[in-house]
């Protein structure tokens, strides 16, 4: 049966007068993405005779709605002070937080953003990052650990694949050092926006000690060069920094 685009609109409209403390939402379809702004969600176009595109749009609507009621849009303004990847890595984290309460004070949610986060799945939203992009796998290994762990979503199959990724491209310390920042008991205390900010800035100060980590050798390694003719090492150590030079612009 075809849904009309008025007639979403009308039961979203509903939907966000119990869902937040707004009764005046502005409520929108257009582009591509689903975004939040104070007082307005934007969710995907699309067919609105195909159910799964109607059963996404349930799912996109109350995720946005999730953020109009539990969301601190400052702590936004503050990580976008830091760096732009801090933003998106608060944006995963903000997701897990305002999910998390939202699901507590309205059970039903729970169920359709279940089945966003199957389509999603479906239709390559939810997908594996670039193996050689850093950024990526980071950003990738946060967004699975948390719906996975926390949120009991279905990607702890993502999560597995990135986490070998996570190990693999960065090695044992700086994997050790996101499980210990990202344990069960912090995900668990996610409670605000100010807390997802926290540990994304954590993150980040980690990532930003590996970089530095990694350019030291190559800094040792030049030096023992200038003082042994023929040495080869060189050579390796500069393909080692351009790779992770690489991975910082990804």
């Amino acid at each position: 049966m075809k849904t009309s685009k008025n007639k979403l609109l009308r039961k979203f409209k509903n939907l966000s007068r119990v869902l937040t403390n707004n009764s005046s939402m502005l409520i929108t379809f257009g582009g591509t993405g689903a975004y939040h702004l104070p007082g307005h969600i934007n969710l995907p176009a699309g067919d609105f005779s195909d159910d799964d595109f109607v059963t996404m749009s349930l799912g996109y609507c109350d995720h946005e709605l999730g953020h109009e009621q539990y969301t601190d849009d400052n702590f936004y303004q503050l990580a976008s002070g830091v760096h732009p990847f801090v933003v998106r890595l608060l944006n995963a984290l903000d997701d897990l937080h305002q999910e998390n309460r939202m699901f507590a004070d309205f059970r039903g949610t729970r169920i359709s953003i279940r089945k966003l986060v199957e389509l999603c799945k479906v239709k390559g939203v939810f997908c594996l990052p670039s193996e050689d992009n850093h950024l990526q796998v980071l950003k990738a290994w946060v967004l699975y650990k948390g719906r996975s762990e926390l949120l009991e979503q279905p990607v702890a199959d993502l999560f597995q694949k990135t986490d070998a990724m996570l190990l693999n491209l960065f090695g044992d310390s700086f994997y050790r050092k996101c499980h210990h920042i990202l344990r069960s008991d912090v995900l668990n205390s996610l409670g605000t926006t100010e807390a997802c900010f926290n540990v994304a800035e954590n993150i980040w100060n980690a990532f930003v000690e590996w970089m530095e980590e990694q350019e030291r050798p190559e800094e040792d390694t030049q030096e023992a060069s200038e003082s042994a003719e023929g040495s080869d090492d060189t050579e390796d150590a500069g393909g080692d920094s351009q790779e992770a030079s690489g991975g910082i612009e990804g």
